[in-house]
């Protein structure tokens, strides 16, 4: 090989090395995300989701349970409700239920920093929770409820004590979820955001959108409601119904967290499908504070909760 043939492979060489070098960022943060799925994969069912089994327990990053502003990142245990999940009947919740120290030990095995509980529809489902929280509380462990709206306030209150974090859930009114129409429903649910805000526990909002509750009258009720309760710093998340967005319900999801943006709410999510825009929480130069995709945390950029010129974003950081 003369010297000239070589000089050019070298060249050449060299520029593919550094061509790698420019993607390397890019290739190893796709493949952390895949690894992660596939590992969340692996580990998801504890349980097989059986009726008259234990409620089906996964080990999750705390986003896909639903909170974007409170310990980003952290593993969660999470069990699912246990009757109405597994179509049980409320006076079998009880006896249904996981035991409370086999939850303890399977988080504690799995690395888990939160319990992460859902609402049930029975007494005894409620008095499960109510005591697995105080548990978690014992074992050191942070504990989250995600909450549907139409469920008692007293339920609530007595479980508050015990708890970290909270999302509620507005229902799907179309299909009798909760109360059908605003007027019912949204006083409730600024009921329980003046409970919650009244113990300092962390809160989130989820609004599941229908054909009736999406028109731009409606979200209005909605996000007034959600400002006169609790400010325009409130965490909201929208999501289609059934959770799983389509071609009918994309734009309507859109336009309810443009609407809710435009009203002078800051963090504003959406649910159900990709969407970069709505699933990114922003600093107020339009810098990424803390970058998501599918419910996976790529990046937090905030130091002590606060961004890079001071901002300080509401959540719980550590």
């Amino acid at each position: 090989m003369n010297k000239r043939l070589k000089k050019i492979l070298s060249i050449s060489l060299g520029i593919l090395f550094l061509s790698f070098l420019a993607l390397l960022p890019t290739i190893l943060i796709q493949s952390t995300v895949k690894s992660v799925n596939l590992a969340v994969k692996i580990k998801r069912e504890i349980t097989q989701k059986k009726t008259g089994q234990p409620p089906v327990a996964a080990i999750e990053p705390l986003e896909k349970v639903g909170f974007y502003h409170f310990l980003p990142g952290t593993k969660a245990y999470y069990l699912e409700a246990i009757d109405k999940d597994l179509g049980l009947p409320a006076a079998a919740a009880g006896t249904a239920a996981r035991p409370k120290e086999q939850v303890i030990t399977e988080a504690k095995n799995a690395a888990a920093a939160i319990i992460s509980l859902d609402d049930s529809n029975s007494p005894s489902a409620d008095d499960y929770n109510l005591n697995l929280a105080k548990l978690a509380k014992q074992n050191g462990f942070r504990a989250t409820l995600t909450y549907d709206n139409c469920l008692n306030l007293a339920i609530l209150k007595n479980i508050l004590p015990y708890l970290d974090a909270v999302k509620i859930n507005l229902g799907d009114t179309e299909n009798n979820y909760c109360s059908t129409t605003a007027e019912t429903y949204l006083p409730a649910m600024q009921a329980k955001i003046q409970a919650i805000k009244a113990t300092g526990v962390h809160l989130e909002i989820l609004d599941y959108l229908n054909s009736a509750n999406s028109t731009t009258t409606e979200i209005n009720k909605f996000i007034t409601a959600v400002a006169e309760s609790a400010g325009q710093d409130a965490i909201i998340h929208f999501s289609s119904a059934d959770g799983v967005a389509d071609a009918t319900t994309t734009p309507i999801i859109i336009a309810a967290r443009e609407q809710a943006l435009r009203a002078g709410f800051k963090y504003v999510y959406i649910g159900g499908f990709d969407y970069p825009l709505g699933e990114n929480t922003y600093c107020a130069d339009g810098t990424v504070a803390l970058g998501r995709q599918d419910d996976f945390l790529l990046q937090n950029n905030l130091k002590d909760g606060k961004c890079a010129d001071g901002t300080a974003i509401p959540g719980v950081w550590k």
